[in-house]
């Protein structure tokens, strides 16, 4: 009789991939190579990203980039998790990975070495909720905030408080912030999924500086050379990704193609409305109604720069901006965490030689698989969950409608329709 085969080992990575550039690359290849992994998943978000930009290539290249350069399968991170700030991005996304239930490495990026995870577990459990570090660092916190200190330089007094300065020095790598939020989750979950970090090449995740002296730079500089048609970006680029779409910047997508959708939405809604909305502050809300008085026609950028004031980065304007173009209100995304980020899983690509994958996927997981974007899950629960997967489904329906239109419209650029047809096999 044939010995039973194992369960394949899985190991997950969570990306942008915006763009998929030579550092991913060696991620990947350093993920499978001292793991061990029979498989490589990625968790990558789609047509928007964290910072509330939109992606400079569609989800569909980006993934096939990714399958080109050694993953094996890549997953669309739902866009109300995507656009989260990065608590919610990274507790969102391991939630996901979590309820797959058959990934047993979480493979993450860090500013430091692996024998250093210690050090990262430690500092997670001031970020686990429920925990009494938790409660003790949001105490201090808060008493800082009372001052004239912003969040971060609240966060790293409070730290230095409560368990000296090596673990507030380890929370100013960007790296290192998503990768303790990370292992935060897994802790709150008890997850079986071991976490295992890569030290970074080159520079920091939003390091802007390129060298010569070598084919690695940062997600950040990329977008940079894209945007302002710098030569030289094809030298950080895999041959897979070295397209005519990123070596020109007519090409390459900006917030202000989306002016005019925002400007329609905007004066499509009450205060009330807007004051529903994820990061809507009343004071910001305030803000957002003196600049369109003062501006009736203005930009995507106009408006950011206009309703901007210290203590706040442009990305989380950016963000706050895109949560409303996408209507994700702040209930629907405080019912998500209360019933553990419910949510459904959009397969976007697979390798030729993984396409039993989709099956293991669907063996094991406790969410659907979406095959199509048209797909609907079948839900049995309770209708507040039901309402919440219908939620996130015509949220992610919208983000692709307005992307690709924004990019057919502003740059003649077609994209792949992800509502009729299913996810890309490559080889």
């Amino acid at each position: 009789m044939p010995l039973m085969k194992e369960k394949p080992v899985i190991a997950a990575i969570i990306a942008e991939y915006n763009p998929f550039h030579n550092g991913h690359r060696y991620h990947i290849e350093e993920t499978r190579k001292r793991t061990g992994a029979d498989y490589i998943l990625v968790l990558m978000s789609s047509y928007f990203t964290q910072r509330g930009e939109a992606a400079v290539l569609d989800p569909y290249r980006r993934a096939e980039a990714a399958i080109a350069c050694g993953a094996d399968a890549v997953l669309e991170l739902p866009a109300m998790i995507s656009t989260g700030n990065a608590d919610l991005f990274a507790k969102g996304a391991v939630s996901l990975l979590h309820q797959l239930g058959c990934v047993d490495y979480l493979s993450f990026g860090t500013e430091v070495p692996e024998e250093d995870l210690p050090l990262l577990l430690r500092a997670a459990e001031y970020f686990t909720e429920g925990s009494e570090k938790e409660a003790m660092l949001s105490e201090r916190i808060r008493a800082y905030l009372k001052g004239a200190s912003g969040y971060p330089e609240a966060r790293e007094k409070a730290l230095i408080d409560l368990d000296g300065p090596e673990v507030a020095e380890l929370l100013r790598g960007s790296n290192n912030q998503l990768a303790v939020l990370y292992l935060a989750r897994l802790l709150e979950l008890s997850s079986g999924i071991r976490p295992f970090p890569v030290m970074r090449k080159g520079g920091a995740h939003t390091d802007m500086g390129v060298s010569k002296e070598t084919d690695i730079a940062s997600a950040s500089a990329i977008r940079a050379m894209l945007r302002e048609g710098r030569s030289g970006v094809a030298n950080y680029l895999p041959a897979a990704e070295g397209a005519a779409c990123l070596t020109d910047p007519d090409r390459v997508i900006r917030m202000d193609d989306f002016s005019a959708q925002l400007h329609l939405k905007l004066s499509s809604m009450s205060d009330a409305e807007r004051m529903e909305i994820l990061d809507v502050s009343k004071d910001l809300a305030v803000r957002i109604r003196s600049f369109e008085k003062q501006n009736p026609l203005y930009t995507w950028d106009e408006m950011a720069a206009g309703i901007w004031r210290k203590g706040h980065t442009y990305a989380r304007i950016d963000r706050t901006l895109l949560h409303i173009l996408l209507g994700i209100r702040a209930e629907d995304v405080l019912a998500w965490k209360q019933l553990g980020y419910p949510a459904m899983i959009h397969l976007l690509a697979v390798r030729e030689s993984a396409k039993e994958l989709p099956g293991i996927l669907n063996r094991n997981a406790a969410l659907p698989i979406l095959i199509r974007r048209s797909d609907v899950p079948v839900v049995t629960e309770a209708s507040s969950r039901s309402r919440l997967m219908e939620t996130c489904l015509m949220t992610d329906r919208l983000a692709e409608a307005l992307y690709r239109e924004a990019g057919y419209l502003h740059h003649r650029m077609e994209t792949y329709d992800s509502l009729h047809n299913a996810y890309m096999i490559k080889c």
